[in-house]
């Protein structure tokens, strides 16, 4: 069963309410005294200064609290506070008892104080130990504890004003402070929900300003409010009741019963409002509230209205209005949050009580004037605080973007000031230390920079020893106002060919006379300075020169084959990609895009992009075939636009269509964008291949545009319903199938499902604020737990009603157990029947996997039947039969290539580099892998050698060297040769069988097939592999130590 407290442990909600119960009882007994003593002995007049003296003293204290909460935990803060709070309290009751003169303005002042930092004490304490939507879901219960706090404080006043006097209440409050250090010790033991990286990234976040800006409004107008309020209520009592056991009667009765409504409010209406109408909502409660009951005082200025004026202020503000800000509080983490509500307490509760008392002196006490002019006020200020809780959802948005965003590095900026007055100052150094290859990393910052003037010491680099550095100053010098042509001169007798080639063309670019220069180079024997002439050629506005050097560059491609030459075909590619027109053209670049040069191809279709010529679309499709080129071929496809819809349409459905090349096909249409585009995007979202429906769907978000979407807004509704539907299938087969310990069906679900989520954000970002559902969806799906919890508050402020309470919590569950019961057979057999008769063989096959013996007996027949009858599930096949060899106890066969798919697949699973791998991407894997069995003292390979596959070892010892020292052992459950197969290089170790070693062989090709079609496998991987490496390094720097 799902614990509706999302995982959080009972005691911390048990204690935090228990705390807000007993600071609450003992804050309304006091108050209740407070009030009964000094409405009794001071006039009506008075009170405004008790107010603004209570007001600035308070100031007073906060600044100190602030200080000791540098240096001092909130934990600690609160006891201490506790303890001097108890011990001057019991100091009073003695003083109030013996009639000590200003005994009772103290108390008046004592009280306040008491009432404003405990109180917020206790709830900072309580928000460190919860996360945002642990503290909606459980406000109810805490809140609930202070308004019992609230009833039991008024009960305790009633009785003991009956039995008792007034100033016995004192002593009632000091032992009640007393008792609540119990909570706060038990509170501190608590863990903190923030961990060290969510504390670090908030250090140094500041705060929307508008953010600040308004909820220092809606604290500030409340409170003023709350303070005339609470002055209209007094001095409409003492004007109806005259004595002090009458008062002290009346306000805790009328205290009890308003903590009665307000605990039953607090239980049942909170938690719906704030959860499904959210925190704004909640806070927007309360000055409606105010609003009216102010109404009820200017129009009738009765006992009644002021009880409806202070009880609705009292019920809303000890319940919803608390509750909301107090969770807002929770949404704003680490330091922001301790500024904030420094900020808040400073401004928005304690200058604001001063300005209202200040206001009252004036206008009550000094200028006399009645109390519906007062209402009058608060009316104007209760709409005023209204329309900035209404704005506060906007904000409260962006501040749980905020909190979840990872602030990523400005390259334009890193561009800017990396190329400003210092590096050209520190140029001369640079180029005697900085190494080749940091300068060709920096030429290429420069190069796409805004910043391209480089300034004439750069031209030193044309002396620069690597070829390299010298032909990209070269390029850079085409976009300078001064002329180099004297430095680049000398390049003409370069050693590097492409650097000449280059430097021609600068010199006849910026030569007065070009033709002259031209015709020598297009004599020159070397083809590529012919070529860099051609190029030049082109460049002039002269259709004869430009027809001399078309036929030229044919001239040249024809001698380049005998003997061959790919790098005088590159050049001409790159020709090409400055001038495409005509007839010549288009059989140039045909030609070059069949060439048997990758790079000459990637030139070529770098050209096509330019000029879009329709018949050369069969030309670019054949060239598909190369997964090299995907990534330039997108781009050039997308620019043809409409017209590859229908090739396109052809290539989607067919089986031989490589899965790459059908995703390269979709980011192609969603390129492209048109109205035929979505559709064909909507309709392949609907696919039942899960890969495909992901590529299509992620398209959509790559063309995310309102205004297009809007009217295919209902089968993005569609679609999202029905990936809602899938979410909670896997979830209920992951319950049926789930046995407590990881077994590869409930990976591969758990994979799935996760999947699935993935595909219900990206539907969410084309309904809704396509940014703020993306940055939810990474802080859901690799943050820590307070990024999960944020991120699912998030987009529970983003979504519409219908939405929410359908998604926020269908994902909330994720990290509780699922429903279903994995001991009920039928839902097992139901679904491994439904996972065959679907043709989805990995899950069929995983299934099998995880039966127990009796379901396998129990169930043969059906199983069989339902293999048979549906053809063409080999995987399902094997893995039936190797559970009934299983089951029958026959010896396992010793053959190498004994194991079955299922088998390799969970072979490799529990290798150390494939360890975080999914079913789906081990499948791959498994396929494609071969079981190999070695010899004691035989060699696998030996250093230096072509690295061609990737070694799991499930048996035996295997030892890495390099001559002449041991380097490391590798037992079962490791790899090795993984390190030469990623980096493309040779064989860095020998690896030689120390005892007889069993080996799933994957082959290089295999591997990198498997991380084209799931991107994320290669992060994982390198991750475990940067792990293992470092741990190499460290082994050896011990070593060497």
């Amino acid at each position: 069963m799902r614990s509706w407290l999302f995982g959080q442990s009972p005691r911390i909600i048990i204690l935090s309410a228990l705390l807000l119960f007993l600071v609450i009882t003992s804050f309304v007994v006091m108050k209740s005294a407070r009030d009964a003593l000094v409405l009794t002995q001071f006039s009506g007049e008075t009170l405004p200064y008790f107010m603004v003296a209570t007001t600035l003293l308070v100031g007073l204290m906060v600044a100190v609290q602030l200080r000791l909460n540098e240096s001092l935990s909130v934990c600690s803060v609160l006891a201490g506070g506790l303890v001097f709070y108890a011990a001057g309290t019991f100091l009073l009751h003695v003083g109030v008892h013996g009639h000590w003169p200003f005994a009772v303005p103290i108390f008046y002042g004592w009280v306040g104080l008491f009432g404003t930092q405990i109180p917020m004490l206790a709830w900072s304490i309580i928000s460190r130990r919860l996360h945002v939507r642990e503290a909606k879901r459980a406000i109810g219960t805490i809140g609930g504890g202070a308004v019992a706090g609230s009833i039991g404080g008024g009960l305790i006043a009633e009785r003991v004003a009956r039995l008792g006097s007034t100033p016995d209440l004192l002593a009632a409050a000091g032992l009640l402070m007393i008792a609540a250090l119990i909570p706060v010790i038990g509170l501190g033991l608590c863990p903190r929900v923030e961990s060290a990286d969510d504390s670090s990234l908030e250090a140094g976040r500041v705060l929307r300003p508008r953010f600040v800006a308004i909820v220092l409004t809606i604290v500030a107008a409340g409170s003023i409010v709350s303070t005339f309020a609470e002055f209209q209520f007094k001095i409409i009592a003492q004007q109806e009741l005259t004595t002090e056991t009458s008062l002290t009667a009346f306000f805790g009765w009328f205290y009890a019963y308003l903590g009665v409504a307000t605990l039953a409010f607090q239980l049942v209406v909170t938690p719906l409002v704030i959860r499904w109408l959210g925190i704004t909502a909640g806070l927007a409660v309360l000055p409606l509230a105010l609003l009216g009951a102010n109404a009820l005082i200017v129009g009738f200025g009765t006992l009644w209205s002021a009880v409806v004026l202070r009880g609705g202020e009292q019920l809303f503000k000890h319940s919803i209005d608390r509750s909301s800000l107090e969770v807002l509080y929770t949404a704003v983490t680490g330091k922001a949050r301790i500024r904030l509500k420094s900020l808040v307490e400073a401004f928005g509760v304690r200058a604001s009580e001063s300005v209202a008392g200040i206001l009252l002196i004036v206008l009550f006490s000094i200028a006399s004037l009645p109390l519906s002019t007062i209402g009058l006020l608060g009316i104007v200020l209760s709409l005023a605080w209204f329309c900035a809780a209404i704005l506060l959802r906007r904000e409260y948005t962006e501040i749980l973007t905020q909190t979840i965003e990872r602030k990523g590095l400005d390259i334009d900026e890193l561009k800017r000031s990396l190329f400003g007055p210092e590096f050209h100052r520190l140029l001369p150094r640079l180029l005697q230390t900085t190494s080749t290859q940091t300068w060709l990393h920096l030429l290429d910052l420069l190069e796409t920079s805004d910043q391209r003037l480089i300034g004439p010491r750069l031209s030193i680099l044309l002396e620069h020893q690597d070829a390299q550095v010298r032909r990209k100053i070269l390029r850079l010098l085409f976009d300078q106002p001064r002329d180099y042509s004297s430095d680049v001169e000398r390049l003409l007798g370069d050693v590097d060919r492409s650097v000449r080639t280059e430097a021609i063309r600068y010199l006849c670019s910026h030569s007065p006379q070009p033709m002259g220069r031209l015709l020598t180079f297009l004599q020159d024997p070397d083809p590529s300075v012919r070529v860099a002439a051609c190029s030049c050629s082109l460049i002039l506005e002269k259709e004869e020169s430009r027809e001399v050097a078309m036929g030229k560059l044919e001239e040249i491609l024809n001698h380049s084959y005998d003997p061959d030459q790919p790098d005088l075909r590159l050049e001409i590619a790159n020709v090409l990609q400055d001038f495409q027109a005509g007839d010549a053209y288009l059989r140039l670049v045909r030609r070059l895009m069949k060439d048997s040069s990758l790079e000459v191809r990637r030139s070529a279709l770098k050209s096509v992009s330019k000029i879009r010529p329709e018949s050369l679309l069969p030309v670019l499709f054949a060239n598909s075939k190369e997964p090299a080129l995907w990534a330039d071929l997108r781009g050039v496809l997308a620019s043809f636009g409409p017209v590859v819809i229908a090739y396109a349409r052809q290539l989607l459905p067919a089986q031989e269509t490589p899965a790459e090349l059908k995703r390269l096909i979709l980011q192609v249409i969603s390129d492209i964008g048109d109205e035929p585009s979505l559709a064909l995007l909507l309709e392949y979202a609907e696919n039942q291949n899960l890969w495909l429906r992901f590529q299509a769907i992620k398209g959509l978000n790559r063309l995310n545009d309102p205004q297009e979407l809007n009217g295919f807004r209902p089968r993005i509704q569609q679609l999202l319903d029905n990936e809602i539907r899938e979410l909670e299938k896997y979830r209920q087969q992951q319950g049926v199938f789930d046995q407590g310990a990881p077994t590869l069906i409930s990976n591969l679900l758990a994979e799935r499902r996760q999947w699935s989520e993935e595909r219900i954000f990206r539907l969410l970002g084309l309904l809704y604020e396509q940014k703020a559902v993306q940055k939810a969806y990474f802080a859901f799906s690799e943050g820590s737990s307070h990024l999960f919890d944020t991120a699912l508050e998030l987009l529970d402020s983003l979504l519409a009603l219908e939405h929410k309470r359908t998604i926020v919590p269908l994902l909330e569950n994720q990290t509780n157990r699922p429903d279903g019961d994995p001991r009920a057979p039928d839902g097992r057999k139901e679904s491994l029947l439904q996972f065959i008769e679907q043709k989805d063989q990995l899950a069929a096959a995983a299934a099998l996997a995880d039966l127990r013996p009796t379901e396998l007996r129990k169930w043969r027949a059906d199983l069989e039947t339902a293999v048979q009858s549906l053809k063409g599930q080999s995987l399902v096949a094997e893995t039936l039969e190797w559970r009934h060899r299983q089951m029958r106890d026959e010896p396992s066969p010793t053959e190498s290539d004994s194991l079955t798919t299922i088998q390799k697949l969970e072979s490799l699973s529990k290798v150390t580099i494939f360890s975080r791998l999914g079913p789906h991407e081990l499948l791959l894997l498994a396929s494609s892998s071969v079981v190999q069995d070695y010899g004691e003292g035989e060699i696998i390979y030996r250093e230096g050698e072509t690295a061609h596959h990737i070694y799991n070892l499930i048996k035996g010892r295997v030892q890495l060297r390099r001559d002449p020292d041991q380097v490391e052992e590798i037992s079962p459950g490791g790899s090795f040769g993984a390190l030469a197969v990623l980096s493309r290089q040779p064989r860095f170790f020998t690896a030689q069988v120390l005892e007889p070693a069993r080996c799933i062989k994957v082959e290089r090709e295999a591997f990198w097939e498997m991380v084209e079609d799931y991107p994320s496998a290669s992060r994982a991987i390198f991750e475990v592999l940067s792990g293992q490496i470092l741990t190499m390094m460290g082994r050896l720097k011990k070593d060497e130590g």
